[in-house]
Order: C-alpha cells, then sequence, then structure tokens
C-alpha cells in the first residue's frame, strides 16, 4: 500500500477508521509491547462490577459468569441501566474471551477502538456487538461468547 493510500484510509469512514466508537484506548504506545497491560485495563470495568456486586452476581472471568450477568441483566434492568453498562459489558465480553482462549487477545485499531483478535485472525468488535444488542434490550453475552469460541456470527 503506498503512502498515499494509507494517508487516504486514514480519512475514509468506517469502524477501523474516523472517530472510535463506546470505548478508546488513547496513550502509551505501550499497549502494543505489553498486550497483558492493555487487557489488565480494559478487564477493570468497575461500574458493571459494582452493578453486577450489588446484584448478586460474581464476575470471575468465566462463560459462566457472562450467564449469570446476563440474568441479572434479564431481572434487574431497565433499558437506561443496560444502555449505561454495555460498554463495560463489552470490555468484560472481550476480557472472557481472552483469558478463556489464550490464542485470542486485544489489538487497537489505529483510531483507538479495542477489538479483541481471534485466533482466526478475524477481529471481534465486542463493543458494536453488546451495544447493537443492548438496543434491543436483551446483550445475550453468554450466547455471543459462544458465537465467537465457535467462529460462527455474533
Amino acid at each position: 500500500m503506498t503512502k498515499i493510500t494509507q494517508f487516504w484510509r486514514s480519512w475514509l469512514p468506517g469502524a477501523k477508521h474516523g472517530i472510535a466508537r463506546g470505548v478508546a484506548v488513547y496513550g502509551s504506545s505501550g499497549f502494543k509491547r505489553d498486550p497483558q497491560r492493555l487487557a489488565d485495563l480494559l478487564a477493570e470495568c468497575r461500574k458493571l462490577r459494582a452493578w453486577a456486586g450489588e446484584h448478586g452476581v460474581h464476575l470471575d472471568g468465566s462463560p459462566e459468569s457472562l450467564s449469570a450477568l446476563d440474568e441479572a441483566l434479564d431481572r434487574f434492568a431497565d433499558q437506561q441501566t443496560t444502555s449505561g453498562i454495555a460498554n463495560e459489558a463489552a470490555s468484560y465480553l472481550g476480557t472472557v474471551l481472552v483469558r478463556r482462549d489464550d490464542r485470542a487477545c486485544w489489538q487497537v485499531w489505529r483510531n483507538g477502538h479495542p477489538v479483541v483478535r481471534m485466533p482466526s485472525g478475524h477481529d471481534l468488535d465486542v463493543v458494536a456487538i453488546v451495544n447493537d444488542a443492548s438496543r434491543s434490550g436483551k446483550l445475550r453475552l453468554a450466547k455471543h461468547y459462544a458465537d465467537a469460541i465457535a467462529g460462527g456470527p455474533s
């Protein structure tokens, strides 16, 4: 790709170009050299963890915790609450994927948008997936996890 092509692609709208949606990671270029630091940052999910704790859900990084979180959100959350923690739910979904499959890892697109690079090489935009699902009022994090592991659509 020529430098001119690279320059113009950086101006194109789209997921990898333009403004990052929902979650953005900016700052140190050290994230490229230290992927664990990036994983730790995206695993914090303070608001989600506080909400889950208040509703009796322990977020331990397991696929089962995704199911428990789905149930709690279905029972207790209204649309406003669900949309308020959707970005952190996306980070948590990505965290479970990365921790359960050592071949998966967080990547940050040039615009600062974090995605999960799956073993197949496919970038899974967990933020877009979860935000789209939150608009319907049903996150179904466990289903998105199962689809991602199976390599199917999310």
